[in-house]
């Protein structure tokens, strides 16, 4: 790469604008709340800045799910550096922010310096850096912090391995901490895709000079990074065990949310469809809109084109291989190839084919700086370029000029619902088409001024491209609907008070109150997903419901499991039971949209959302005489749920306890004393006396501990979710307590790992750099055309019925009836 330049320093200027400009809002104060951000990682963000305020990692939060260890859970990112300085320094919504906000501004700065060391024009690294950081296909993405995050570091790992022939080797090895960067950020599949991107392009450049040097050390330096980030896979590794993604995801799970041959028109048109922002999408059917984007910018597909057939090298050629094995991967189901791929245990436990789209980006972004700079060089583009271009931006244009006709020119009724969305598109479209069509003018590129207009052009035609599409996707609302407290919390909060005794302040509200929120979409007038760009009533009004992880912002916590894909599987087979278990929760209040007329309910608000108190639900800790062993799950839920079941006279263990099953100590409630994330001290009745069990209605899990008056105690899995301990005559107190082993042990691992990496960075300086050479260019990018071609008849061949559907799947006026 050569020094850092005058122009280097205009292209990085005009990049942060850039980002800067597209989050304006966000930056100014304005709140995320599109999907992910909203329902899972603030509430995740607000425990994860209250433990850090309390001095201590959220190993363990009673407010997720009846208790759940939400570093483990690894979507907190505990133990990534910002994530850590923002805990201390900035609210949640704030931190949310700068996350997104900071990481795509890192993620256009990485892939800027990777063009730059490819040799490419100061204009091309900035065209490649704008549709990495700002393409449709990751600003849609932005809800998902977590994949921000590990999208980020990728192009970096890139500028590595390809500065590996010629700088020294402890430069290269810094690939390992920035690969336990992106484990650490808390997408574990993001992270895994961009590992395997990374070393395939190793791989491939290895081909090319002929050694085996590159990919071998690229794999060590790989390996070394998921050694480092060992303090929280560990943890995750245990939790994944005992969580629905044990086994792996179901088939169809796995292979849900491929990208439909039909959705490839989304790469230049990404509006054909509708879109979720403002509330037009009709391809609900194939799945999310987020999901389904591969769209880069309208100009994408040309500066691809000309990089991968005009410019030829060694690098771009690895980058075709790379951007279209992921386009086709993200077929999913309709290459069969995922049969095969279903049978690896590694990816078996991830789902969404259409996240090897971030293959496609990053190969993608990377090309069309490489297109840019193939327009820059001096000698002409063939005459094929400028015509083609020319007659498809000319046919374009004819469609967009048919179309602003409005009555003079018949077209379909669904017309008019989509006409703003498809013009935009269109329009662009056109543009980019018309300007490349000019730059491909062999008399045009003769003119003394043409490097410059194309240093200026490109870039300003892809951002007002890429701003026209993304840059209302991400609505804002203000921080205050996050912050200010919802009346169904408060109408918990007072009835609480009274319920209490006027003494709600001796224990923390979490150890007395649980809430089941029944509200969604299908039970409600609420839309939350789609329309937020138009009105963003339903969105305010989200807290209020207290669903999922959204009691926690206020201190109550919730029963039923949320959208983590690491939830326990003893968690979600117990709530296939609900509302019919609800008492043996401990779920004293309930949400609903609706008004309930049980007699078993005590309706205490009626607005914004109706608030009840639930009378048969069981205090949160409580003695019983009897037990009986059902080792089975399903039969132990039956059991659970029979009309004859007592729960205040028998508890449902998991298996032998090793005492008396029959006791004489009665039902009574106990005495929480100590409640804390990782602590949680009882008291029995001094007036019971007898032999009996302990129950306590929080998670059982590994790692918690018990004592009975100081003594060790076993802790017995009871009622299929909980924990429950044997108590004798005489027995006064009972303690629980967590520690993470795994967590000790990954940390163990990591501080090893740590130390070898180490010792190679300090000796990888007097290894002799790769000899850079001449590279052979086995021509990877016809490989892989041809490659992607073979596979579609094979997926076609395999799955017809799949391709036979296309166009009715892509039919608007058969979808919207006509």
């Amino acid at each position: 790469m050569s020094r850092p330049s005058r122009a280097d320093a205009v292209s990085l200027s005009f990049l942060l604008l850039a980002v800067a400009v597209f989050f304006r809002n966000a930056i100014a104060g304005g709140a995320f709340f599109v999907q992910d951000v909203m329902v899972q990682n603030y509430p995740f963000r607000h425990l994860y800045h209250d433990a850090l305020a309390a001095g201590c990692l959220p190993l363990w939060t009673p407010h997720i799910n009846c208790g759940f260890p939400l570093f483990a859970e690894g979507q907190a990112g505990a133990l990534y550096p910002l994530n850590l300085l923002l805990g201390v320094v900035a609210d949640p919504v704030a931190a949310i922010t700068w996350i997104v906000v900071g990481h795509l501004a890192l993620a256009g700065v990485l892939m800027y310096g990777f063009l730059r060391s490819l040799q490419a024009h100061p204009a091309a690294a900035l065209t490649s850096a704008m549709v990495y950081s700002l393409g449709g296909y990751i600003v849609v993405r932005a809800m998902s912090t977590n994949f921000v995050t590990s999208y980020a570091w990728t192009p970096l790992l890139l500028l590595l391995v390809e500065a590996n022939c010629g700088l020294p080797k402890r430069r290269f090895w810094l690939i390992a901490p920035i690969v336990a960067l992106q484990l650490l950020g808390g997408h574990p599949q993001a992270a895994v895709y961009s590992a395997m991107a990374v070393g395939g392009y190793a791989v491939l450049r290895g081909i090319q000079m002929r050694s085996l040097q590159l990919p071998m050390q690229t794999i060590a330096a790989l390996a070394l990074g998921v050694g480092i980030a060992a303090v929280q896979l560990a943890p995750t590794f245990e939790l994944a065990q005992h969580s629905l993604r044990a086994r792996g995801v179901g088939y169809q799970q796995f292979v849900n949310m491929s990208l439909p041959p039909e959705r490839l028109i989304s790469l230049f048109l990404p509006d054909y469809f509708g879109n979720s922002a403002s509330g037009t999408y009709w391809g609900q059917a194939e799945g999310f809109f987020i999901q389904l984007c591969p769209y880069l910018g309208s100009a994408a597909i040309p500066l691809i084109a000309i990089a991968v057939i005009e410019a030829r090298t060694a690098a771009g050629s690895c980058l075709a291989m790379i951007a279209v094995i992921g386009l086709v991967l993200s077929l999913g189901e309709y290459t069969g190839l995922f049969d095969v791929l279903y049978q690896v245990p590694l990816l078996r436990q991830f789902r969404i084919p259409t996240r090897f789209l971030l293959w496609w980006a990053l190969g993608g972004a990377a090309l069309c700086g490489l297109g840019v700079h193939r327009l820059l060089d001096a000698n002409p583009l063939g005459r094929p370029w400028w015509l083609a271009c020319l007659v498809a931006g000319g046919a374009t244009a004819v469609v967009v000029f048919c179309a602003l006709q409005g009555d003079a020119v018949a077209l379909p009724g669904w017309w008019s619902i989509y006409r703003s969305d498809l013009l935009v598109g269109f329009g662009w479209l056109a543009a980019a088409l018309t300007l490349l069509s000019v730059l491909s003018l062999p008399s045009v590129r003769h003119r003394l001024a043409y490097r410059g207009v194309v240093c200026v052009s490109i870039p300003l035609l892809m951002f007002g491209d890429l701003h026209a599409f993304g840059s209302t996707f991400n609505g804002v609302i203000p921080a205050q609907v996050y912050t200010h407290t919802p009346e169904t919390a408060k109408a918990i909060f007072a009835d609480d008070e009274i319920r209490s005794h006027g003494e709600p302040g001796e224990m923390p509200i979490a150890s007395r109150v649980r809430v089941a929120s029944f509200v969604t979409e299908s039970s409600s007038s609420y839309n939350w997903h789609q329309g937020w760009r138009n009105d963003t009533a339903a969105y305010r009004a989200y807290p209020q419901t207290l669903r999922m992880y959204t009691g926690a912002l206020y201190g109550l916590p919730n029963t039923l499991p949320g959208w983590s894909p690491l939830h326990m599987e003893r968690h979600s087979q117990l709530a296939r039971f609900q509302p019919g278990l609800l008492a043996q929760t401990g779920t004293n209040y309930i949400i609903s949209h609706r008004s309930v007329t049980s007699g078993a309910v005590e309706q205490i608000a009626a607005e914004p959302e109706y608030v009840y108190h639930h009378a048969p639900a069981l205090p949160r800790a409580y003695t019983v005489p009897n037990a009986v062993i059902v080792p089975e799950a399903g039969e132990r839920l039956r059991r659970m749920s029979r009309r004859d079941h007592n729960p205040r006279q028998m508890v449902v263990l998991e298996s032998d306890p090793g005492v008396p099953l029959t006791g004489s100590r009665a039902f009574a409630p106990a005495r929480i004393v100590e409640y804390s994330d990782t602590r949680v001290v009882i008291e029995l009745d001094d007036r019971q006396a007898g032999e009996g069990f302990l129950v306590l209605l929080d998670t059982y899990y590994p790692g918690w501990t018990a004592t009975v008056d100081g003594m060790p105690t076993e802790i017995l899995a009871a009622n299929h979710v909980f924990r429950a301990v044997a108590v004798d005559e005489g027995n006064r107190q009972v303690a629980f307590d967590y520690t993470s082993n795994l967590l000790m042990l990954g940390t163990a691992v990591s501080l090893l790992t740590l130390a070898i990496w180490l010792v190679v960075m300090y000796h990888g300086g007097r290894f002799r750099p790769m000899a850079s050479g001449k590279s052979r260019d086995p021509n990877f990018a016809s490989w892989a055309i041809q490659g992607a071609l073979i596979v579609i008849l094979y997926g076609f061949a395999r799955h017809p019925e799949l391709w036979l559907e296309l166009a009715n799947r892509a039919d608007v006026v058969q979808v919207l009836g006509g």
